[in-house]
């Protein structure tokens, strides 16, 4: 699964990235840098062709024969309701957008000013996106030999990892937002909270871990289509009391909230049904020292004028702070491992000098 999603989710954005600022620098015209593109797509398709060809899994004969009827009505109803959560997933992703736009106070002007602080606030996300591709494989698998052990654990280090770099990530945005203010035109600085509670809806988001591919790969998968269902209906009515009462912001807000309540209806869901418990007193120590770091660069670090250096000089001491933190207090197993080896990497690499 792992090669798919990094030609997909890492070597396409990159190779994408280049033409795109290529072309930006006027080194290619439109039409080669179309041409690219889709060279680039062929590309990626070959790539895992040759893969496939390598490993003798490539065949472009059509065989029905494993099809039974209970197979094949299984696979209806999961097919069925991946287009229930798909859809829904589409309005979850636009309601807010929409609702903006249709408010006669604010409008289109405001719908843009929304998306742009929305981008920043999903950046906290973005990581959880391949690790969620990746588990899914290893959860369906699990879930196919009833290891409900392997999800736990799964579900544990998920939640704790990605509630580390989410954090992490939170900070460098909300410490610097000041300056991510200096960077735009003055009329975005009514999307500073809009930032605010869009990292906060994502940071509760990574804090549930991989609660959703359980959920959604478990033989319960119509439960979490039922929550996203549930979850539309949230946020068409926070948006509609909030969006009146304090503008984009109300928006925001309204994300949070219906997010918190999606949450935590995967959580007990699983808790209940499973007894799966990712949540434990290292949760905790990191909330702690995101507190202790946000308070700090807050109130103690000067604000520098120019804010290239600013940004620089908060990234480094979030940064430097924030690892001395996770691995002093040992929150993450994975982490402190990768620590230790790369720790050990570097000693014996001196050694043999």
């Amino acid at each position: 699964a792992t090669l798919g999603i990094f030609l997909r989710d890492v070597l396409l954005r990159l190779l994408n990235l280049v033409i795109i600022l290529a072309y930006f620098f006027e080194l290619i015209s439109f039409s080669y840098f179309v041409s690219l593109y889709i060279f680039i797509n062929g590309i990626l398709v070959l790539i895992l062709v040759l893969s496939l060809i390598k490993r003798k899994e490539f065949n472009l004969k059509p065989n029905f024969i494993f099809i039974s009827r209970e197979l094949r009505n299984s696979m209806l109803n999961v097919g069925l309701f991946g287009i229930i959560a798909g859809l829904s997933g589409l309005a979850i992703a636009n309601i807010d957008k929409i609702m903006i736009n249709l408010d006669k106070e604010l409008g289109l002007d405001y719908t843009g000013i929304y998306s742009i602080a929305f981008f920043y606030g999903a950046i906290i996300l973005k990581p959880s996106l391949v690790v969620k591709k990746i588990s899914s494989v290893l959860i369906a698998d699990a879930w196919k030999n009833n290891d409900t052990k392997i999800i736990n654990k799964i579900y544990k280090k998920s939640s704790i990892n990605l509630f580390i770099i989410g954090l992490y990530l939170f900070l460098g945005i909300w410490c610097n937002i000041h300056n991510i203010f200096k960077i735009l035109p003055p009329e975005y600085e009514q999307g500073k909270y809009v930032v605010l509670f869009i990292s906060l809806a994502n940071l509760v988001e990574m804090l549930a871990g991989v609660s959703g591919p359980i959920m959604g790969n478990s033989r319960h998968y119509k439960f979490l289509a039922f929550f996203m269902i549930i979850l539309v209906f949230l946020l068409i009515i926070t948006n509609y009391f909030l969006i009146p009462l304090i503008g984009i912001t109300g928006a925001a807000l309204a994300s949070f909230i219906s997010y918190c309540i999606f949450v935590i209806m995967r959580h007990v869901f699983l808790l209940k049904r499973y007894n799966f418990r990712p949540l434990n007193k290292n949760h905790l120590y990191v909330f702690c020292i995101g507190i202790l770091i946000f308070l700090t660069t807050e109130f103690l670090i000067p604000v520098i004028d120019n804010y290239f250096f600013d940004i620089l000089m908060r990234g480094i001491f979030i940064t430097v702070i924030f690892g001395i933190g996770i691995i002093s207090f040992k929150v993450s197993e994975d982490i402190n491992d990768k620590f230790n080896n790369f720790k050990n990497f570097l000693f014996n690499k001196k050694r043999l000098k």
